[in-house]
C-alpha cells in the first residue's frame, strides 16, 4: 500500500508510475534509516537501562548521580524525595527514572533530574537546531500545578562543568509539558548558541502540598539531536554493550556482591606491595577513588581505603604494608571500589 495518499506530482501535475512511487519510497526509506544511526542522540543511557550505582537513592546531595549519567537534587537540599528504576511498561522501553516526593512530604521544593553532556560531545552542537524529545508520565497524586514538569535545555562557555554551574548558564530551550498518568512523547526545538562550549538537559518537578503516596514523575527515551523534529528514538550508541562502555567512560564499580575477589598477587618483601589493575574502558579522566565497606585483606596491616590506591585514566593501584599472599574480598554487597569521573 502507498504512503502518499494519489499518484500526483503536487508540484508539476503529472501522474507518477509504479516505479516512480517506488523509488521515492526507498529513498524516504533511506532518509528514515539514517536517522536510526549511533551517534545521532547526544544523551547517554536514555532508556534509563544502565544503573551501576544501585536503583534506588535518596538524599540531597549536590552532584549525585542514580541512573548511569544522570544527577539528581532536591532543591534547597531538603531530602525527602527518592529517585528510582522502574518497570516503563512502554514498548521499546524496560526501564524508566522515576523521581518521588516522600509520602507525607510537605516541602515544596523542587524535585529535579538531569545530565551534563561533557565538552567534547557538546562542541557539535555549537550553532545547530536541535531537538529534544522524552517520554513522561506522573502518578496519580503528582502534585506540580497542572501537572506540569519544566523542561530545559542549558548551555554554557566553560569546560566541563556540572549543568549547575554552567559559566554563562543560558537556558536555550525552555518548555512545560502538562503530563498524564500514561507515557506521552513530547518534543521541544531550538537553536542553540555558537559560541557554546558545554550543554546539560534539566527536568523539574515543582510540587504543592503535602504529598500523596504517588507523587511523583518519571522519564525514559530522552534524546537530544540535530533536527528540526524529533526521529525515532536511538540509544546513544546504538547496543547495549557500547551503551555500558560510554557511561563506564564516566563511573565503574568493582565489588557489590559478596565473596567478590578483586585483586589478588603475591610479594616477598613487607610493605612492597602493589597491584596494578586496567580499567575495561579508558575513563573521562584520572578518576576520584573511593573504597565502601569492610574487606577481607590476607596477610595485610590495615584495611585499603582510598589512600591506598593511585588512578589515572587507563588503570588503578593498590599499594598495601604485605609479606605473602594478599587478595581482597568483599564481605558484603555494601563493599566497593569505585572510580568515578563524572563532571
Amino acid at each position: 500500500m502507498s504512503i502518499f495518499p494519489s499518484k500526483v506530482n503536487y508540484t508539476t501535475g503529472e501522474v507518477l508510475t509504479a516505479t516512480e512511487m517506488n523509488e521515492i519510497g526507498q529513498a524516504i526509506n533511506l532518509l528514515d534509516g539514517a536517522q536510526e544511526a549511533a551517534g545521532k542522540n547526544r544523551i547517554l543511557n536514555g532508556a534509563m537501562d544502565i544503573w551501576q550505582r544501585g536503583t534506588s537513592f535518596a538524599g540531597s546531595t549536590l552532584g549525585a548521580y542514580c541512573a548511569d549519567r544522570w544527577g539528581y537534587y532536591r532543591g534547597g537540599a531538603v531530602g525527602g524525595a527518592t529517585w528510582s528504576r522502574q518497570s516503563a511498561a512502554l514498548t521499546g522501553f524496560q526501564y524508566g527514572l522515576r523521581a518521588q516526593r516522600d509520602s507525607g512530604n510537605t516541602s515544596t521544593q523542587y524535585v529535579g533530574t538531569w545530565q551534563t553532556i561533557e565538552t567534547l560531545n557538546s562542541l557539535p552542537l555549537a550553532g545547530q537546531t536541535v531537538t529534544l524529545s522524552f517520554y513522561a508520565k506522573c502518578g496519580a497524586n503528582y502534585s506540580a500545578t497542572a501537572n506540569a514538569l519544566a523542561v530545559t535545555v542549558i548551555t554554557g562557555t566553560g569546560t566541563d562543568q556540572a549543568i549547575y554551574s554552567f559559566t554563562g548558564s543560558t537556558n536555550a530551550i525552555s518548555g512545560t509539558a502538562t503530563l498524564t498518568t500514561s507515557y506521552q512523547r513530547f518534543t521541544y526545538t531550538g537553536a542553540l548558541s555558537s559560541a557554546l562550549t558545554e550543554v546539560g538537559v534539566q527536568f523539574i518537578g515543582t510540587p504543592t502540598g503535602t504529598a500523596g503516596a504517588n507523587d511523583w514523575y518519571e522519564i525514559t527515551g530522552v534524546q537530544l539531536e540535530i533536527a528540526n523534529t524529533a526521529s525515532n528514538f536511538q540509544t546513544a550508541t546504538g547496543n547495549q554493550g557500547s551503551e555500558l562502555a560510554a557511561c563506564q567512560r564516566y563511573f565503574q564499580i568493582y565489588g557489590g556482591a559478596a565473596s567478590t575477589f578483586i585483586v589478588a598477587g603475591y610479594t616477598g618483601a613487607t610493605n612492597n606491595f602493589r597491584q596494578m589493575m586496567l580499567f575495561p574502558v579508558q575513563m573521562r579522566s584520572a578518576p576520584t577513588m573511593a573504597v565502601n565497606g569492610t574487606w577481607n585483606i590476607f596477610n595485610c596491616s590495615a584495611q585499603p581505603t582510598a589512600a591506598f590506591i593511585t588512578a589515572s585514566g587507563f588503570a588503578f593501584t593498590i599499594t598495601a604494608t604485605a609479606l605473602g599472599q594478599l587478595f581482597a574480598e568483599t564481605n558484603s554487597t555494601d563493599d566497593t571500589i569505585t572510580a568515578s569521573a563524572e563532571l
